[in-house]
């Protein structure tokens, strides 16, 4: 008599991580966190591949289904392992696994990389800050309050000019230790794909009541361009909400 070969019946054990991930990754892009992550480009793509997390779950829910339904009417349905063998306690913790990112994940402030991290990742490096503005273009400015707005890259790229410009723009406030009381770093970071290839672009900000901003604080910046002093100087700065996408 020849053995009928039927396919394992999934286990709410292989079945919960792709539900898990794709309504997790769902529950941030609905929320609009997925830019604290990812550029926007990417970020579509990964509520793509959540939609098809969700898709393989209602898949293998019914593939479950049929073979419970197969298994009481007395056919003979192994669970997810090889016929004769014990399922191993190993396939549970790797299963639970899954949850440590995604309670992570949900722990997380919503907000972007912080002034630990801009510091961490170079921030104030000329070098640095001259390879970024070669990656790209001039910013095109547009006018508010009388400055021309622009991002931090785009002041960068200014104080590489040698005429003095009124110019504005908006970062998070990044304080060293060592650097003098009426000097800060308005800090914007870029990235490529997601956070974790971050660098920071900086620029050097004097202004008198330095002293009084906090790190991380979000804020506008209003000055002109001093190209001998590789810094922009301050004639106002206002507190803001970070922006919905804290990345260039």
């Amino acid at each position: 008599m020849t053995a009928t070969k039927h396919a394992p019946r999934l286990t709410w054990w292989e079945l919960w991580p792709m539900l898990g991930w794709g309504l997790f990754v769902a529950y941030i892009y609905a929320k609009g966190r997925m830019t604290l992550f990812l550029r926007p480009l990417y970020g579509h793509l990964a509520m793509g591949a959540a939609a098809v997390l969700l898709l393989c779950f209602v898949c293998g829910w019914f593939v479950r289904r049929r073979s419970l339904k197969r298994e009481a009417e007395g056919e003979p349905v192994h669970e997810g392992h090889a016929c004769g063998e014990a399922p191993s306690a190993w396939r549970y913790v790797w299963s639970l696994a899954f949850l440590v990112p995604i309670i992570i994940g949900l722990a997380l402030p919503e907000r972007g990389l912080n002034a630990l991290a801009a510091l961490q990742r170079g921030a104030g490096d000329p070098a640095m800050a001259a390879e970024l503005a070669a990656q790209q273009q001039l910013a095109e400015a547009r006018e508010e309050q009388g400055y021309g707005w622009t991002t931090v890259l785009g002041v960068a790229q200014r104080l590489t000019m040698p005429e003095a410009q009124k110019v504005g723009a908006i970062g998070f406030v990044v304080r060293n230790e060592k650097a003098p009381a009426d000097q800060f770093l308005l800090v914007r970071f870029q990235i490529v794909c997601c956070a974790a290839d971050a660098s920071p672009m900086a620029v050097p900000v004097k202004w008198a009541e330095a002293h009084t901003l906090e790190n991380n604080q979000w804020v506008k910046v209003f000055g002109r361009t001093d190209p001998k002093a590789k810094a922009l100087i301050a004639d106002k700065v206002e507190p803001t909400r970070q922006p919905a996408n804290p990345y260039m």
